[in-house]
This record gives C-alpha cells, sequence and structure tokens, in this order.
C-alpha cells in the first residue's frame, strides 16, 4: 500500500484492491477483510482517545468530563410532530410526574416467591430440590 493509501484507505477501491491482493499472494476478499478490521481498530483508537474506553471490552473510560467551555449540552429527547402523538406523550409524562399509572415492574418478592412474604418452615421443608443439590444443603 502507498503512503497515501495508508493514511486514508478509503481511497482504496476495487482495482487497488486487486493489486494488492495480487502483490501479497492473498484474495480480495482477505483485503477486504483486513481493511474492514484496520478501520473497526482505528474507530477504537479513536473512543479511547477520547477518554470513552475500550469498544466490545467492557473497560470504562476516565470518567466523566467536566462540564464548561467546548463541552455539548444535553439534547432533550425530541417532541412529535404528530399532534395525536405528542399529546399522548406529554400525556404520559404528566403522569410519570404525578406518580400515577401503572407500574410495568412485578408485584411480589424476588425469587418466585408470591406476595412478598417469606415460605414458612412447612413449605421449606416440602420443597423438592433438583437431582445433586440436596448434599448442598445437608439433605
Amino acid at each position: 500500500m502507498t503512503p497515501a493509501e495508508r493514511d486514508n484507505p478509503k481511497i482504496i477501491n476495487g482495482s487497488r484492491r486487486a493489486r494488492i491482493a495480487r502483490g501479497s499472494g492473498t484474495t480480495t476478499t482477505e483485503v477486504n477483510q483486513l481493511l474492514d478490521r484496520f478501520e473497526a481498530a482505528q474507530k477504537a483508537m479513536r473512543q479511547v482517545r477520547r477518554g470513552m474506553g475500550v469498544p466490545g471490552l467492557g473497560i470504562p473510560g476516565t470518567g466523566k468530563k467536566k462540564a464548561g467551555r467546548g463541552s455539548t449540552p444535553r439534547v432533550k429527547k425530541g417532541k412529535s410532530g404528530n399532534p395525536a402523538k405528542r399529546a399522548q406523550q406529554e400525556r404520559e409524562a404528566l403522569e410519570r410526574m404525578l406518580g400515577g399509572g401503572t407500574s410495568k415492574a412485578p408485584t411480589g418478592a424476588s425469587f418466585g416467591l408470591g406476595g412478598g412474604q417469606l415460605p414458612t418452615e412447612e413449605e421449606l421443608k416440602n420443597l423438592q430440590l433438583p437431582p445433586g443439590l440436596g448434599g448442598l444443603f445437608g439433605r
């Protein structure tokens, strides 16, 4: 690849990709895959440089940047241009503010225990465990 092609791989058209493949003893498909991986690596390095962490690895960045000069303000969620839909959105927002509406969270306690109550001792004695787990609980 020429230095210009390494600086800007987007200028590499089909005939150049074929030339690179012939010169390196590979197929055009392999050259295309290499260029795709190279572009993804460039994008990842740009994110790391901006302090956003490493994408795909779950490594966080250096933290929040201070708001100040040059920082972009938060953008509020857009409102619909459809009058009926916009009215519905405003009603839902008002219900959320007032604490009304139905909760989508399931009722009851965690782990499938109903009504937020702990099981009785009798229910625990009659509990059927999967094979192999009885030894863990002294059964």
